[in-house]
């Protein structure tokens, strides 16, 4: 683990990020306490491996989500591959706004569209806080789709309907109450 931490000292959280390379390979009943109460547990040969090659794709600037293929986000546990994006603060701030505007009139939500859903979070945050609400997402890649539809099951929004397609073309329905979309390739010139 001191080892790991000195090989990413030029993090800003050079520990924490250790500890997140090594919990990505250890069993999931492992957790940070679970570490650091059995100092004398010893990897074996394989997962040591798998350690020591995650530090160093660390070190080479990957993000961490791509590496342990998870991020906490929203209150949400996504997976995470490069098919995605991985999920922003801002995107988090953008659901947060949207809960706050309607926390008070939830019955106005019946549909919601998200465009371009990438790996769905956005999707299933407001499935998750709006359950009465129809729900569909669309994105152009069928390899997001899937992370997708992978995190709506592991965050138990089953309710969500998957569309592979550009923008709001695939939707069966073209009236929504809440549309979304963040976008990452939007140009500046984009007229609103």
């Amino acid at each position: 683990m001191q080892w790991a931490q000195r090989k990413l000292c030029l993090f800003s959280c050079p520990k924490i990020e250790a500890e997140q390379l090594l919990l990505s390979v250890l069993p999931q009943n492992w957790s940070k306490e679970k570490i650091f109460t059995n100092p004398d547990k010893k990897l074996n040969f394989f997962k040591f491996l798998q350690f020591i090659y995650r530090v160093s794709q660390r070190k080479k600037n990957i993000p961490l989500a791509y590496i342990t293929k998870k991020k906490q986000w929203a209150n949400l546990d996504l997976f995470i591959n490069s098919s995605v994006l991985i999920p922003r603060d801002e995107t988090e701030t953008l659901c947060q706004y949207i809960l706050n505007q309607y926390k008070n009139f939830p019955g106005k939500i019946s549909s919601i569209a998200d465009i371009g859903t990438g790996s769905g979070c956005i999707a299933i945050f407001l499935a998750k806080n709006f359950p009465q609400a129809k729900v569909s997402a669309s994105d152009i890649s069928s390899s997001s789709l899937q992370v997708a539809r992978k995190n709506s099951k592991i965050n138990q929004q089953t309710n969500i309907n998957f569309f592979l397609g550009n923008l709001l073309n695939p939707l069966p329905i073209k009236h929504y109450n809440l549309i979304t979309a963040n976008l990452p390739y939007v140009p500046d010139d984009f007229p609103v």
